[in-house]
């Protein structure tokens, strides 16, 4: 029979689980991601917000619309640990695919001539999903923590220095979950964050 302190503690456990799991698909990457995208193209794109509509769906149906599909289609048959493919061994052919799906967008993009903002985003994330993909092969680093950094100084190098500390309790609250949910260590979350957040300061402030 369980006393009322055990009762506590269970009902605190999983009401900390529950917010746990909602922070990690509010600041899920495949919807951070998108909404970067977006915001990096207004801040540089022609033409306003329809210039904006454009550039970011170039390169969400590039870079992000091919994994999303293939990702729910494995994981919809059993073949991938989810959405958030919790195996570290799966994700390296994904981090391989996402990476050429980068170099084909740049490359267009080059082409095109389109907004320094996002090639800026696109060689960001490249060399981050690179260094990523290395570091995979013996450790899951985080990469919830990894979108939210970056997503975090490419507000304060776009928009404005606040976006940064703005950011940072979001920030807290993503490294947290993912630790909460045991989908990784403290130190895994911290590295995501971290690395993603100065790769990412590295080239917009180098202007590659």
């Amino acid at each position: 029979m369980s006393t009322p302190s055990h009762s506590l503690s269970a009902a605190a456990a999983s009401r900390s689980t529950a917010a746990a799991t909602t922070v990690s698909r509010v600041f899920s990457p495949w919807l951070v991601g998108p909404v970067t995208i977006w915001l990096t193209a207004l801040a540089g794109a022609p033409g306003g917000h329809a210039g904006a509509a454009w550039w970011s769906l170039l390169v969400m149906l590039m870079v992000v619309a091919p994994l999303l599909v293939y990702v729910l289609l494995k994981s919809a048959a059993g073949e991938l640990s989810g959405m958030h493919v919790a195996v570290r061994q799966q994700r390296d052919a994904l981090y391989l695919a996402e990476l050429l799906l980068l170099l084909a967008a740049l490359l267009l993009m080059t082409q095109l001539q389109g907004p320094q903002p996002l090639r800026l985003l696109l060689i960001s994330m490249t060399l981050t999903l690179l260094l990523f993909y290395i570091i995979n092969k013996r450790w899951k680093i985080s990469l919830h923590a990894a979108a939210i950094g970056g997503a975090g100084v490419i507000l304060w190098q776009l928009y404005s220095g606040w976006s940064l500390w703005l950011m940072m309790p979001a920030a807290v609250a993503v490294m947290w979950s993912r630790v909460q949910l045991q989908q990784h260590t403290p130190l895994q979350a911290v590295a995501g964050f971290t690395l993603a957040a100065a790769l990412t300061a590295l080239v917009f402030v180098c202007g590659c």
